[in-house]
């Protein structure tokens, strides 16, 4: 423990130190994830659950992207400890160790209401790495991992890589047609393409200082409902989120593109504020079921054979 962590336990009054060993830990992707908050009760109310679903978010959206399923542990993997310094810290230290044979990843968020999110996810990514793929990677890798479970950004990705080829290409080649079969595939959607735009279907504040109605760091688009009626940064997440959808549901097959206009058809039912809750459930409703027709005619890639870019 550092000087100044020591200073400020010592500076705690007993009942303040209680409190904070008391405090509830919470757990995310199937026991992977904890996190502890060692901070005043006002503060692990206005971040624990926030930061606890961001990570989250970023463990299941990867472990979704590579087609696995995570099985049920009984020791953390990923641990994040929220502080309680007040100066505007933006870092996130880690420290990795063993326990007997299992990896384990802690990271320290000195302020979590100036933490570096880009940073963060980053570290999660590279510590899910670590204690389920057994791989040790570096942060641009770990990065770059995570930005590739977005299909828009695969595409553009694969649409730069073609376009290099193209450039100094002098005949077809095995590769070339590699990369025009990746870009090139429209109307087809993969179980791992599916699952991933499954995951997309919540919406968030913009920081962790202002979650929505004053408590909630992540809202799924049920609990919006009821939510977009007393803050208006909810119908403007609705918003932001209908013209994501666009990318993340786009060129990937009728199915899936009837789910995606029935989800946008609903987000901008709650973005402009007039439908009831009764016309917004239905809406809902409708677009879960197309999203499951879609799940059920989505390909299997690793028993076909399919390519991914």
């Amino acid at each position: 423990m550092g000087l100044l962590a020591t200073a400020l336990v010592l500076a705690l009054s007993r009942a303040e130190m209680i409190a904070r060993f008391k405090a509830p830990v919470l757990t995310q992707a199937e026991g992977l994830v904890k996190v502890y908050a060692s901070c005043t009760e006002d503060r692990r109310r206005e971040y624990q659950a926030p930061v606890a679903r961001f990570a989250g978010e970023t463990v299941l959206t990867l472990a979704g992207a590579s087609g696995r399923r995570l099985a049920r542990v009984a020791r953390p993997g990923i641990v994040l400890h929220l502080g309680d310094v007040a100066t505007n810290r933006t870092d996130v230290l880690v420290r990795v160790a063993t326990n007997d044979g299992a990896v384990v990843t802690r990271l320290f968020l000195p302020n979590p209401a100036t933490t570096d999110l880009a940073a963060l996810r980053t570290e999660i990514a590279r510590a899910y790495f670590r204690a389920v793929e057994k791989t040790e990677r570096s942060a641009a890798e770990a990065a770059e991992a995570y930005r590739m479970t977005d299909p828009g950004y695969r595409v553009a990705r694969a649409r730069r890589r073609l376009a290099d080829w193209l450039d100094r290409a002098e005949g077809p080649d095995a590769d070339g047609f590699r990369l025009l079969y990746h870009v090139f595939r429209p109307g087809e959607l993969s179980r791992i393409e599916a699952r991933v735009f499954a995951s997309r279907l919540w919406l968030y504040p913009q920081t962790f200082v202002r979650p929505f109605c004053g408590r909630f760091g992540a809202l799924t688009f049920r609990a919006a409902i009821a939510c977009a009626k007393d803050d208006p940064f909810v119908r403007l997440a609705a918003r932001a989120k209908a013209d994501a959808l666009l990318v993340f549901g786009g060129g990937r097959g009728a199915a899936l593109q009837a789910a995606t206009d029935a989800y946008r058809a609903f987000l901008l039912a709650l973005a402009q504020g007039e439908a009831d809750e009764e016309s917004l459930k239905d809406l809902l409703e409708t677009a879960d079921g197309l999203l499951n027709v879609a799940f059920a005619e989505a390909k299997d890639e690793r028993r076909e054979g399919g390519l991914t870019p």
